[in-house]
């Protein structure tokens, strides 16, 4: 028997399919949240939705950058403080060495506990964090310095890089974020001698006046070692106002991070109570297009002509 094909035949099977994927793509939406996954779904939209993915990715990398970067400050500004305090100890054993009750075994005692904390002073510089020695500037896998008291400052230098290294903030502005270990202890004058901020030229000039018992260099070089640990106090304070700068930056691209989020949101993913009820009235209709073809009488011209 020849079959019959009419227009509203084709027609109702071009709706029909029109319905199904509707009501695919509703699904598809409900389930994953998600409203455009190609750029087909909403070309319209698509370079919206690339910038926004763009500056999401990039604000991602700088909270991350600066999640590391706050670690490293707090950590060299945490080993400053503690640089401060061994001066306090040392400044202290200095004023004994000088008391009218020092003698000679009581001086050798305060010398073995200025060399001690000379030690570990030094040692303060080769802090470290994530891999990188923090006071090395841009040499940062090497240590900057170790102890030497055969030397004029009592410790030979290692590295001598400069500390160029800069963070970018949310806002696309760059700043530094590190101080060299020689700009902390070991700072020069023009011809390369010590300078009078100098922290390891101070101890080490005080460990060897209380090993010669000469008051008076012990007095000199007290001067010395207050005018160098002004000098580190003002560098802690240094590292201060950078703890401040990464917080505020990390408060600020957190900020960001969210409102590009959101945008995103707004975007790309399904409005869930639309999807639903687009559903319903998709599935609705396809129901009633089946049922409606179920009416259409099925007799043709053939069954007349029997």
């Amino acid at each position: 028997m020849i079959q019959s094909f009419s227009p509203r035949n084709a027609l109702f099977l071009n709706e029909l399919d029109v319905l199904q994927k509707r009501i695919a793509d509703t699904q598809s939406q409900i389930t994953s949240g998600v409203r455009i996954r190609s750029a087909a779904d909403a070309p319209d939209q698509v370079n919206a939705l690339m910038h926004v993915n763009s500056d999401l990715a990039r604000m991602d990398q700088v909270q991350k950058n600066l999640g590391t970067v706050k670690t490293e400050v707090d950590t060299a500004s945490g080993t400053i403080q503690t640089g401060i305090k061994m001066l306090d100890s040392i400044i202290s054993l200095g004023t004994q060495a000088t008391s009218g009750t020092s003698n000679t075994d009581s001086r050798a005692v305060v010398l073995q506990q200025i060399q001690s904390l000379q030690g570990q002073l030094v040692h303060l510089t080769s802090a470290s964090a994530g891999g990188r020695y923090l006071f090395s500037g841009d040499d940062d896998a090497n240590p900057p310095y170790r102890l030497n008291l055969a030397s004029a400052n009592g410790v030979d230098q290692l590295t001598t890089s400069s500390a160029t290294r800069l963070v970018e903030g949310p806002d696309g502005l760059r700043f530094s974020v590190s101080m060299t270990a020689q700009d902390l202890f070991d700072q020069r004058n023009a011809d390369g001698s010590a300078a009078n901020t100098n922290v390891f030229a101070a101890v080490n000039s005080l460990r060897k006046a209380v090993a010669d018992g000469v008051d008076s260099e012990i007095t000199a070089a007290l001067d010395n070692l207050h005018t160098a640990q002004d000098h580190l106090n003002v560098a802690g304070s240094k590292y201060g106002t950078i703890q401040a700068q990464v917080a505020a930056a990390l408060d600020n691209s957190s900020t960001s991070q969210s409102h590009y989020k959101i945008r995103l949101s707004e975007i790309r993913d399904a409005d869930l109570p639309s999807s639903a009820l687009g559903l319903q009235q998709a599935e609705t209709s396809l129901s009633a297009a089946f049922s409606a073809q179920s009416q259409i009488p099925r007799t043709s011209l053939f069954d007349y002509l029997k």
